[in-house]
């Protein structure tokens, strides 16, 4: 039993060390012909020592994976864009979610996505601009 237990362990963990926090948020150089989109989870203590991650879509595109206190800033064409995410099971992705973010994003504007785990489910939302400016500053960039 326990030969089948350490791998599934070194798999998590494996799954968990691809993405790394690296720089302080800061605001990402933008194309007027694009849209860009933050897609962030704030420090917390509820999941801070689950080694699953979701990873997060951009119209099933995989973008990576999405650790606590951690950013992404991904620019994107104008018009609908769908972000969904996957949620893992001992580091391997088993399920998307059915939950998404459905936005139609203008060219020049940025836009804020925040995802949330709590007790009592999840959060996975867009927020107003000056909300997400507030939040997303005491988070990280991500990078593969």
């Amino acid at each position: 039993m326990l030969k089948y237990f350490f791998p599934l362990i070194a798999l998590s963990l494996i799954g968990c060390a691809s993405a790394k926090l690296t720089s302080k948020f800061s605001l990402a150089k933008q194309s007027d012909k694009k849209a860009l989109i933050y897609l962030y989870r704030l420090k917390t203590i509820y999941h801070s020592l689950d080694p699953d991650v979701p990873s997060i879509y951009f119209n099933d595109k995989k973008i990576g994976p999405l650790k606590i206190g951690g950013y992404f800033a991904q620019e994107v064409e104008p018009g609908k864009v769908e972000i969904s995410f996957s949620v893992p099971l001992f580091g391997i992705p088993m399920w998307r979610s059915s939950r998404k973010v459905n936005m139609n994003v203008k060219a020049g504007y940025s836009y804020f996505v925040k995802y949330e785990e709590e007790m009592m489910g999840f959060y996975f939302d867009p927020v107003p601009a000056a909300q997400g400016l507030r939040e997303i500053r005491t988070t990280r960039l991500l990078k593969q």
